[in-house]
């Protein structure tokens, strides 16, 4: 199994007039289609290692490759195709869009990242909403839905671009 996210001494620091470290000297390996938990106290920096895996920010130290490709010489553009074809998010806020229904919000990366023709994204997004209950709520908009099945809707968009379920 090769290693989907790698990093090697991985470390954020902001620059400040008193420098903040807020990841040092990271190193770890996450394979493809393994679970990984990142816990911590508040303040450990999670948040901000997930910032840094997801290409949501630069580290100033060290490595990490994503799919065996060194992220450091990537664009904007490059980091954000590889977020959308490589990555998925859930938020601990939804961030739905609130005029699209279920359905249409699963479809938007897929939308983006362009690999399916229309009626396969209708049905996968269908397929992966369904699998986690929802099969109910296609049609609903995010305010027409509990809290809980709102956080369902956010995971199936997150599963959207997952090349081994296309």
């Amino acid at each position: 199994m090769r290693a989907l996210i790698e990093t090697e001494k991985l470390t954020r620091v902001l620059p400040e007039i008193v420098p903040v470290t807020l990841v040092k000297d990271i190193t770890l390996a996450i394979n493809e289609r393994e679970f990984v938990a990142v816990t911590g106290p508040s303040g450990s920096g999670k948040s901000s290692l997930l910032y840094l895996l997801g290409l949501l920010d630069r580290p100033t130290a060290g490595t990490l490759r994503i799919g065996g490709r060194d992220t450091d010489p990537m664009n904007e553009r490059e980091r954000a195709r590889t977020r959308l074809s490589m990555l998925g998010f859930v938020f601990q806020f939804h961030f739905l869009l609130p005029e699209f229904t279920a359905l249409e919000n699963v479809e938007i990366p897929m939308r983006k990242l362009g690999r399916l023709a229309r009626p396969a994204m209708r049905e996968r997004a269908g397929e992966l909403l369904s699998s986690l209950g929802l099969g109910e709520h296609l049609d609903k908009r995010p305010d027409q839905l509990s809290g809980g099945q709102r956080q369902r809707v956010a995971v199936a968009r997150s599963l959207a671009n997952d090349p081994p379920l296309i």
